[in-house]
């Protein structure tokens, strides 16, 4: 596929995904085999993996919206610069709900094979998040 076709891809992803009803939109994206690697160091293995992390992320914030606010493309690269806002109403990696609504900014950086993501760096600025929900200073 083309970077064109990548880039449309990633960008209806960013505006379709909208609940954790959306997920199956993943299968459509991702390559069953997709390698993650996250921010602190952390790796996911495989689509479920990282259906489970981003399902994660839907129940600690429902209400999560994604608005994609830059999309490039480079050859077999599409990178992201995206925000996400939402009201913390769930347990997010042992916090439990704050009903504070955050903003969370991150970039996202993939590469395709096939016309599917197999490799996906994800870079969000998580210390502005935990100081939003008060469980550290900024």
């Amino acid at each position: 596929m083309s970077a064109e076709s990548n880039k449309e891809l990633v960008s209806r992803f960013w505006r379709d995904m909208r609940s954790i009803d959306d997920l199956d939109l993943m299968d459509e994206l991702y390559d069953p085999k997709v390698k993650y690697h996250g921010a602190g160091g952390e790796e996911l293995q495989g689509a479920e993996e990282l259906r489970d992390y981003v399902s994660g992320y839907f129940g600690a914030f429902p209400d999560l919206v994604v608005d994609a606010k830059t999309v490039f493309a480079e050859g077999d690269w599409v990178a992201s610069r995206w925000e996400a806002t939402g009201t913390h109403r769930g347990e997010l990696q042992g916090i439990p709900a704050t009903n504070k609504k955050v903003v969370i900014s991150a970039a996202t950086i993939q590469r395709f094979e096939n016309g599917k993501v197999v490799e996906e760096w994800e870079y969000p600025d998580l210390m502005s998040v935990m100081a939003q929900l008060g469980v550290m200073e900024a």
